[in-house]
C-alpha cells in the first residue's frame, strides 16, 4: 500500500495554486487506497518529517490487510481515547475553564506530540513515550505537577474503559514542588490599598456609577474571603438584611455563609443599580471569564499604583487572591480554629485549609512559644 503525502494549502497561503509546493507551513495530508477505497487523512502536522512518521503509522495500521490477514482485535487510537475522555469530562458539567485546559493538554499537546513521533494507538503510548512527552513541557513545577496528575487520571479512565490493562503513567516519577509560604496583606498595607482605591473627584464626576466599585470590591474580598470570580459575579440578593452573605462557590459548589462588617455591607448596598440591578459588579451579559479578567486588570493597576514593598525594599509580588489569604490569616491570628476557617472559606476539606494556613493558627503559635520558654529553664 502506497501512502502519498501532499500539502493542503490554506486560503491565505501564497502557494495555494501550486499543489506540488511543499516548502510552506500548511498542513500535510495523506492519501492511500485500502480495500479498493481511496481515503484521505490529515496528519495535523506542518513538517514533512512528522508527516512521514504519520504515513508509516498508517502503513502499520493496515499491515494485516497487505498480508491478507484479519485483525485479531481492534485497537483504540489515542485520538479516540482523548475524544471520549473529554466528552466524559464535559458530561460531568465541569467549568469551561477546566475543560479548556484539558483540551489544551490532550487534544493539542498530547495528540500533537504523538502525531509528530508516529505514535497512533493507545497501547503504543508506554512509559518511555510519556517520559519523552513530559520532557517537552514548558511549565513551572506546580503546573507540571498538576498536568501529570491529570495525565494519570486520563489513563485511569482508559483502563476503566477496557482499552488498557494497566496505567503506564503510574511509573512517572513525582515532580518536586516547593510550596512558598502563604502571603497576605498586613493591616498597614490594606490601608494603603483602600486609600488608593478611593475614587477621585474627577473619576466620580466622569463616571459616578462605576467609580466607587473598585473600593467596594476590595472591601468585599477582604472581609468575605471570596475568590475574585465569586466576588465580581455576586448577586445583590445574596446579601441579607443582617449583613450576611450566602453563596455557593463557583469552584467547588461548597456553600459559604459569612457575616460582613456593617460598613462594608452598606457600601455594597449604596452602589448604583446601573448597569444591572441584579449584580453589584457585573453587567450580567459578559461571560464569567470576561468580567473576572476585567476586574483582575483593574486590581493590577491598583497594585501598580500602591507599590507595596518587602522589608528589603524590593517590590512585593501581589495578586487579588491575597485578599482571601488576608481574611483567613486574620481570623486564625484572632483565635479561630482551622475547622471554622475552612467553613468560612468554603473549603471542601479542612486539609486544604491546613495546607495553606497552619502556620498562622494562634493556639499552635502560643503552645510552641510556651514550649520554647519552658526550655529556657532547663
Amino acid at each position: 500500500m502506497l501512502v502519498h503525502i501532499y500539502v493542503r494549502h490554506s486560503r491565505t497561503c501564497e502557494h495555494r495554486s501550486d499543489a506540488q509546493y511543499k516548502r510552506c507551513r500548511c498542513t500535510r495530508w495523506v492519501t492511500y487506497t485500502v480495500e479498493g477505497k481511496q481515503r484521505r487523512e490529515s496528519t495535523k502536522a506542518r513538517s514533512h518529517e512528522a508527516a512521514v512518521l504519520f504515513a508509516r503509522a498508517v502503513e502499520k495500521r493496515y499491515e494485516h490487510v497487505l498480508l491478507g490477514e484479519k485483525p485479531k482485535s481492534e485497537r483504540t487510537t489515542i485520538e479516540k481515547a482523548v475524544a471520549e475522555y473529554l466528552n466524559d469530562k464535559q458530561a460531568q458539567q465541569l467549568q469551561e475553564s477546566t475543560l479548556r485546559k484539558r483540551r489544551q493538554w490532550f487534544e493539542k499537546d498530547l495528540l500533537g506530540w504523538c502525531t509528530t513521533n508516529g505514535v497512533l494507538y493507545l497501547n503504543e503510548l508506554d512509559l518511555s513515550h510519556l517520559r519523552q512527552w513530559r520532557s517537552s513541557w514548558e511549565l513551572g513545577a506546580l503546573a507540571a505537577s498538576k498536568k501529570q496528575d491529570i495525565t494519570k487520571q486520563f489513563f485511569t479512565f482508559c483502563v476503566a474503559s477496557g482499552w488498557l490493562k494497566e496505567n503506564p503513567a503510574k511509573g512517572l516519577s513525582r515532580i518536586k514542588v516547593e510550596h512558598k509560604p502563604t502571603d497576605y496583606f498586613t493591616p498597614e498595607e490594606m490601608q494603603k490599598i483602600l486609600k488608593a482605591a478611593e475614587p477621585s473627584e474627577e473619576e466620580c464626576r466622569r463616571n459616578p456609577y462605576l467609580a466607587p466599585r473598585l473600593h467596594a470590591l476590595v472591601q468585599l474580598m477582604r472581609w468575605s474571603g471570596l475568590a475574585i470570580r465569586d466576588a465580581v459575579t455576586l448577586e445583590r440578593e445574596r446579601l441579607d438584611a443582617e449583613d450576611r452573605l450566602f453563596i455557593y462557590r463557583a469552584k467547588t459548589g461548597t456553600p459559604v455563609n459569612v457575616l460582613l462588617p456593617p460598613a462594608v455591607a452598606q457600601e455594597l448596598r449604596d452602589l448604583s443599580l446601573f448597569p444591572n440591578p441584579r449584580y453589584f459588579f457585573w453587567n450580567g451579559t459578559d461571560t464569567h471569564e470576561v468580567v473576572t479578567k476585567h476586574w483582575q486588570h483593574k486590581l493590577k493597576k491598583l497594585f501598580d499604583r500602591v507599590k507595596l514593598r518587602n522589608l528589603d525594599t524590593s517590590l512585593k509580588k501581589v495578586h487579588p487572591h491575597m485578599f482571601r489569604h488576608t481574611f483567613a490569616v486574620q481570623l486564625l491570628l484572632s483565635g479561630l480554629s482551622l475547622h471554622d476557617v475552612a467553613i468560612l472559606l468554603g473549603h471542601s476539606t479542612v486539609k486544604t485549609t491546613e495546607k495553606h494556613y497552619a502556620p498562622f493558627v494562634r493556639a499552635r503559635q502560643e503552645q510552641l512559644q510556651r514550649l520554647v520558654q519552658a526550655s529556657w529553664q532547663t
